[in-house]
């Protein structure tokens, strides 16, 4: 399996970032579309996403992500996954993370994934705050790639359905 992680071209339409993206790389066996609901209806974000990608002419299974607020929101079930990341697996300051249910209701999932990683890397002198700000997105990155599948994710309606859209998207790849 291709795992074909697009750049956001920032600033540029659903539309034209889905074909950009396909155009990238042999057609793909299947799609996944990423847009956070961002507080709004979850639903308008798959109308938008299935619109852009019958635009762009894709006709494989497609797979839309829509976590509710942003997809930092499910990175905030793992304590110890990022106090790992950061390279201090032992450390004990609290990392102030929202309980599972309050999670999809949290308003800046982002700022708060990002204050969590900040105690738990324990920075001190300008010098490591600095590397901590210029390595911020790569911990990040390494948490949606080690991302653990089950456990307090199942509680998350977002999560749910995005497993379920996976599921059916792979049957139709089966059939």
């Amino acid at each position: 399996m291709q795992v074909n992680w697009t750049a956001s071209y920032v600033g540029r339409r659903l539309t034209e970032k889905i074909a950009l993206g396909l155009d990238q790389s042999s057609y793909p066996n299947m799609l996944f579309v990423h847009r956070d609901a961002e507080g709004a209806d979850p639903n308008d974000r798959y109308i938008e996403i299935r619109s852009a990608v019958n635009a762009s002419g894709y006709t494989g299974p497609l797979t839309p992500i829509v976590p509710r607020r942003t997809i930092e929101a499910w990175l905030l079930l793992d304590g110890p996954a990022i106090r790992e990341i950061v390279g201090r697996p032992r450390g004990t300051e609290p990392l102030a993370l929202p309980q599972p249910r309050d999670i999809e209701r949290d308003v800046n999932p982002k700022e708060r994934l990002r204050q969590a990683l900040l105690v738990a890397s324990a920075p001190r002198g300008r010098r490591r705050v600095k590397r901590f700000n210029a390595n911020w997105e790569n911990y990040r990155n390494q948490l949606l790639e080690n991302l653990p599948i089950g456990g307090p994710l199942e509680r998350l309606e977002s999560w749910t359905r995005f497993r379920d859209d996976t599921i059916a998207a792979l049957n139709l790849l089966s059939n």
